[in-house]
């Protein structure tokens, strides 16, 4: 796990949530709260440590009655350790940097075991021919995405209002909203994309 720097200074926003966050680790921690980075998870309210993300990983598989293995355990902090869209190929990659011997079918297989345990989100950007992604989830951790037609590239975002005014529509409409989901899809500026416009 990476060592945790403290950076002088207070961030007024999260990046994510695009509110004002009280959190006392948030204003310890890097001003962009990349918090993975620090060993920290954002779930938009308060933070997780991995330590504690783990901790709950292992009580649902013995609620469950399903083995907990050290490769395992490595596969999924690995993942949250990563805190963005991955797949099966990237996550395998990351994971070999620690583990060499770690097959394709043991990552894809607790990929889905952590969606099936609710920690995390399976999503398909682009259609049937884009590989399956995979998100870390949280309680109540809906967010939006900006997706590259060209890279693939997925930036997160929320925005509150637009969250509201979703959950206004259901109840005029006499709906019980359970889930939001808004995908848009462009063409990033980052230097890497084929697609960037030339200035």
């Amino acid at each position: 796990m990476r060592e945790r720097t403290r950076v002088a200074g207070t961030r007024s926003r999260c990046y994510r949530s695009a509110i004002a966050c009280r959190n006392e680790l948030a204003r310890l921690y890097a001003a962009r709260c990349r918090v993975a980075q620090n060993s920290f998870l954002c779930t938009i309210g308060g933070f997780v440590s991995i330590q504690d993300t783990l901790e709950a990983f292992q009580q649902r598989l013995v609620e469950r009655g399903l083995k907990s293995t050290r490769q395992r355990g490595l596969i999924v902090e690995t993942f949250f350790e990563l805190d963005r869209h991955v797949n099966v190929d990237e996550l395998l990659l990351e994971v070999r940097k620690r583990r060499a011997s770690t097959g394709y079918a043991t990552v894809y297989r607790t990929l889905k075991l952590l969606v099936d345990l609710g920690f995390a989100n399976e999503r398909r950007f682009g259609g049937p021919e884009t590989p399956t992604i995979y998100d870390p989830s949280f309680e109540r951790d809906e967010h939006f995405h900006l997706i590259c037609l060209e890279c693939q590239h997925i930036i997160e975002f929320r925005d509150v209002p637009l969250e509201k005014r979703h959950e206004a529509i259901a109840r005029e409409q006499g709906f019980t909203l359970q889930q939001q989901t808004l995908d848009l899809y462009g063409h990033c500026t980052r230097e890497n994309c084929p697609r960037r416009p030339q200035a």
